[in-house]
């Protein structure tokens, strides 16, 4: 079963996508949203119902579709929820990562690693530089390669190679998927 979040970022791409488009049609959401057909089929179905769009046929096997005047209003609705999810979310985890460093500063900690280059480590950067700890490279191996936070970002299978005190599990994925085998010392900030 879906979560109400997921829903709703869906009802927010397609009302979007339909509002920025004069000729949407279920094939060309599926794509732009690399969503299944059937997904897509499902979500319009129940917008409709709900008011948020309006379907029209054009010619009978083709349906174009139009957001609402309760579409807009419920898009700006998804958009404040969504807003004030995310300042929730930079709160907690500035607070978080702020708490965790301080903690491994009065440990004697002086370098770390993040595991993961996603917004959470450049929340987790912003309360480092309120320390005296170091960071000392950024593992990702979706990322590899690329420059991040003034790091190139390393392959997450070097970690054992590393040369930090402890690692910070920066991913939002959740999972660690044996990416850090031998790491050692992994600590979460969440």
């Amino acid at each position: 079963m879906a979560r109400e979040s997921d829903v709703a970022e869906v009802e927010w791409k397609i009302l979007t996508e339909i509002e920025n488009s004069d000729k949407t049609t279920q094939r060309n959401l599926s794509k732009k949203l690399n969503l299944a057909l059937g997904a897509v089929n499902f979500h319009l179905k129940r917008m409709v119902r709900k008011g948020y769009i309006k379907m029209m046929t054009f010619p009978p096997n083709r349906a174009i579709y139009f957001v609402t005047p309760n579409g807009i209003s419920q898009k700006a609705r998804l958009t404040y929820e969504y807003m004030v999810g995310t300042l929730a979310f930079y709160r907690e985890a500035r607070d978080r990562s702020r708490n965790l460093f301080l903690q491994l500063e009065s440990e004697g900690i002086s370098e770390v690693a993040f595991l993961g280059a996603r917004d959470l480590a450049e929340i987790c950067f912003l309360s480092l530089q309120e320390t005296t700890i170091t960071l000392v490279n950024i593992y990702d191996d979706t990322r590899s390669g690329e420059s991040f936070l003034g790091y190139t970002v390393q392959r997450a299978r070097d970690l054992v190679d590393r040369d930090a005190e402890r690692v910070i599990f920066t991913k939002q994925d959740w999972k660690l998927r044996g990416d850090c085998e031998g790491c050692g010392d992994i600590l979460f900030v969440f």
